[in-house]
C-alpha cells in the first residue's frame, strides 16, 4: 500500500512542491510520482531522460479498430483520438553551481529564467538527489556596487574556504529554493510554495490516473501520462516522449502566470477563483482550434469554471509535442498562479480542482 493511497490533491500538491528537483535532477520528485501512480497505471516506465510515463490502456472491448480504411467513430464535433498524451512537468527553476570561490562561496547559473532582483537574501538547498545543503543567496550590497544580475550573486553555505565547501559540493550540482508550503487567506482559498509550476500540473496528472483507476473507466483509446524534465531548459523531455509515443492529441497541464498588481498596460491575463485559462497561443504553439474550442465546449457542458489565456507569453511542453512525428493536436489547461518562478508561487485551490475536474470531462467526451 502506498502511503500516498489516501492523499487529497493538496496534500500531494504539498508533497510535491516540497521535493528538490530543479532542471536535470527530477529524481526525488520522480521517486514520490512512479510510487503514486504505481499501482493505477497499466505501465510505468522511465526514459533515458528521466520522464516518467504512466499508461492506462484502452479496454479490448471498447477499443476502436485499428484498420486505416475503416471511418473513425467519432462523433461530430468531437477529436478523433487513439493516444491521447497527458504532460506536467517535474522540474522547478533553480540553478547550477559553476564554480566555488577561495571563501567557499559559490557562483551560479540560472536554470530558467527569473528575476535576479527576487533573489538575494532568499533561502536555498543545494546538491542533488542524493545530498543536500541549506544555504542563502547573497549579493554584494548596493553601498558597494552590487548589482541586480548573477554575477553579482553567491551562495553562502557556511563554508570557511574552498576546501570546506568542496567537501559539500561541486560545480555542477543543483540548487533551488527552500520554501514552506502555506494554506492561507481568510477562508484559507490560496495555496503558497514552490514550484507549484508545475508539480500542480503532475498533481492533476496523478489524481486523473487514480480516478480512471477506482472508477474502472473504459476508454477506446490509449493514454499516456508523462512527467516530463528539463521543461525549464527547453522541454528536452517532452520532445523526447512524445517522439516515443506519437500521440494524436497532446494536453499539457500547467501553472501560468498571472499578476493582479498589472496596472493598466497589458490587461488581464486571467483572473484567480475563476477556473483553468485554455491557450489559443504562446511563443512556442498555435493550438489546435479545433481542441481548443471541444476544451472550452467541455467546460460549458459540464459547468466547470474555466477561461480563455487573455495574453500570448512564454510557452511549454507543448512546443515541443506538437512537433512530434507526423504531429499533433494540442492544447493546454493552466491554473492561474501568482509569482511564478519564485520562492512563492500562489494558486486558489479551486482552480487546481477545476483544471482536475476539465481534464477528466475532456477525457470523457473522447469517448
Amino acid at each position: 500500500m502506498s502511503k500516498y493511497e489516501t492523499y487529497t490533491p493538496t496534500e500531494l500538491l504539498r508533497e510535491l512542491s516540497l521535493a528538490f528537483g530543479p532542471s536535470g535532477c527530477e529524481g526525488n520528485v520522480a521517486d514520490i510520482i512512479r510510487e503514486f501512480v504505481a499501482p493505477y497505471a497499466d505501465e510505468v516506465t522511465s526514459d533515458r531522460l528521466g520522464t516518467v510515463i504512466a499508461v492506462y490502456r484502452r479496454s479490448e472491448d471498447c477499443a476502436r479498430s485499428a484498420d486505416p480504411d475503416e471511418e473513425p467513430a467519432t462523433n461530430e464535433g468531437k477529436p478523433e483520438i487513439d493516444k491521447l498524451m497527458f504532460a506536467a512537468h517535474m522540474d522547478e527553476v533553480g540553478f547550477m553551481i559553476k564554480s566555488i570561490d577561495g571563501d567557499g562561496y559559490l557562483k551560479i547559473a540560472a536554470l530558467s529564467g527569473r528575476d535576479p532582483k527576487t533573489l538575494a537574501g532568499r533561502n536555498v538547498t543545494v546538491g542533488d538527489e542524493t545530498k543536500q545543503y541549506k544555504g542563502y543567496f547573497g549579493v554584494k550590497p548596493a553601498h558597494l556596487g552590487g548589482s541586480g544580475n548573477f554575477d553579482a550573486l553567491y551562495i553562502d553555505i557556511g563554508a570557511k574556504n574552498k576546501e570546506e565547501a568542496e567537501k559539500m559540493v561541486a560545480p555542477g550540482d543543483f540548487g533551488t529554493y527552500r520554501s514552506d508550503f502555506v494554506r492561507f487567506g481568510p477562508d484559507g482559498a490560496y495555496l503558497k510554495g514552490k514550484a507549484i509550476d508545475d508539480r500542480l500540473g503532475c498533481t492533476v496528472l496523478c489524481m486523473l490516473l487514480k480516478k480512471l483507476r477506482e472508477e474502472n473507466v473504459k476508454l477506446p483509446y490509449d493514454v499516456y501520462f508523462c512527467f516530463t524534465v528539463r521543461e525549464e531548459i527547453g522541454s528536452s523531455g517532452a520532445q523526447t516522449a512524445a517522439n516515443k509515443i506519437q500521440p494524436d492529441i497532446g494536453i499539457v497541464i500547467e501553472a501560468t502566470a498571472v499578476d493582479a498588481t498589472k496596472g493598466d498596460k497589458y490587461g488581464s491575463v486571467a483572473k484567480q477563483g475563476a477556473g483553468g485559462c485554455i491557450s489559443f497561443m504562446d511563443r512556442s504553439t498555435i493550438y489546435d482550434r479545433e481542441v481548443y474550442d471541444f476544451v472550452l465546449e467541455t467546460a460549458k457542458k459540464h459547468g466547470i469554471p474555466a477561461q480563455p489565456k487573455c495574453y500570448v507569453s512564454g510557452g511549454n511542453d507543448a512546443g515541443y509535442i506538437h512537433k512530434a512525428g507526423i504531429g499533433a493536436k494540442c492544447a493546454a489547461i493552466s491554473a492561474p498562479t501568482q509569482y511564478i518562478h519564485t520562492a512563492s508561487n500562489v494558486v486558489k485551490e479551486s482552480d487546481m480542482i477545476a483544471v482536475l475536474d476539465l481534464a477528466y470531462a475532456v477525457m470523457m467526451e473522447m469517448k
